[in-house]
């Protein structure tokens, strides 16, 4: 609680100014109605933060472009993490939100049919169909027969591994193409991998050694979220080759050894793989509409009061998009590799 003064700012949507409502004293905004300078009318508000406010939605699906909203109400709703889905909905609001990029980014590439270019362009040499998508284990679109297939694999490897029916483990990403192999892809935007030092927690996923080197080297790197997707993924691989990809904004000097010492306990080979790669890579090998270039950009820049462009001034959007024509440029090649 602090009784700090928050300043007018005006909304980033219509540009109408938001002065703070009368309060004792401020706590952080979990969500639109804990938000002291709110607009009723763009529904959306500022953090209570004294500094660079995140923006918060009232209607989550308002936090991305409207080319990209059909599905995502229903892929939120329906995640494989039961419950976690009232949370992840709210959060998804959030103007910093690495949920709202994931979902941005890899709808629009499905969408588009340019999901198999974009990860040949991460040197995925095995993405050469449409491939099916799932995001936090629901198919993109919904009625994806092929991704409803790994849907129930996925749901099944869980039950295997006795994970809690309403605590699923669900990959932000996963594109399976067939016989020819799968990717999951595990999202950073500014956060660090979830880094743990309970060994206990890593034991179900560890269980199998066929796909683990050294499995007290994977415990002493921490990285259990990696370590989950890791075993998740060879279990739906079966016998063909898998990319477990940690997509970052840059790599971070602090991580290196823990990525190393993960990478080093993994039972990797040739046609199963772990690499680090960055947004840049990712994205940078296509032209991209100027709603999705503005998007990104804002999705990959740490300042997290920045929201809708609607009713923004055309020297906002010009600052915007020369921000986002930076991002292909940007200097970020260094990558934790395993074997190709």
């Amino acid at each position: 609680m602090s009784t700090e003064i928050l300043k007018p700012l005006p909304c980033p949507a219509c540009g109408t100014p938001l002065v703070p409502a009368p309060s004792v004293s401020r706590k952080p905004a979990a969500k639109l109605a804990d938000c002291l300078r709110k607009c009723a009318t763009c529904d959306l508000g500022y953090s209570n933060a004294l500094n660079d406010p995140t923006v918060i939605h009232g209607d989550a699906a308002a936090n991305v472009p409207i080319e990209v909203r059909p599905g995502v109400t229903y892929t939120l709703s329906n995640s494989l993490n039961v419950r976690n889905r009232r949370s992840k909905m709210a959060k998804f609001g959030f103007s910093t939100s690495e949920d709202a990029l994931t979902w941005t980014a890899f709808s629009y590439l499905a969408g588009q049919g340019l999901l198999a270019q974009a990860l040949q362009g991460i040197a995925i040499s095995f993405a050469t169909s449409p491939g099916a998508l799932l995001l936090w284990g629901v198919p993109v679109p919904a009625a994806d027969s092929q991704a409803q297939v790994v849907e129930k694999r996925l749901v099944e490897v869980s039950d295997q591994l006795r994970e809690s029916p309403l605590s699923r483990s669900e990959p932000d990403v996963i594109v399976d193409f067939g016989s020819a192999g799968l990717v999951l892809i595990e999202v950073k935007r500014f956060s660090r991998n979830e880094c743990r030092k309970d060994a206990e927690i890593f034991t179900r996923y560890l269980s199998a050694n066929v796909f683990f080197h050294n499995p007290r080297l994977v415990v002493a790197s921490g990285l259990y979220e990696l370590a989950r997707n890791w075993r998740i993924g060879c279990e739906l691989a079966g016998g063909r080759p898998l990319q477990l990809v940690n997509l970052v904004v840059a790599p971070r000097a602090a991580e290196t050894a823990r990525l190393q010492k993960f990478q080093s306990g993994l039972a990797v080979t040739p046609q199963r793989v772990f690499r680090q790669v960055t947004w840049a890579n990712l994205l940078g090998a296509f032209k991209k509409p100027g709603w999705l270039e503005i998007a990104i950009a804002k999705g990959l820049r740490k300042s997290g009061s920045i929201g809708s462009d609607k009713g923004t001034s055309t020297a906002a959007r010009a600052s915007t998009a020369e921000c986002s024509r930076g991002i292909s440029c940007c200097s970020v090649d260094a990558q934790t590799r395993g074997p190709n």
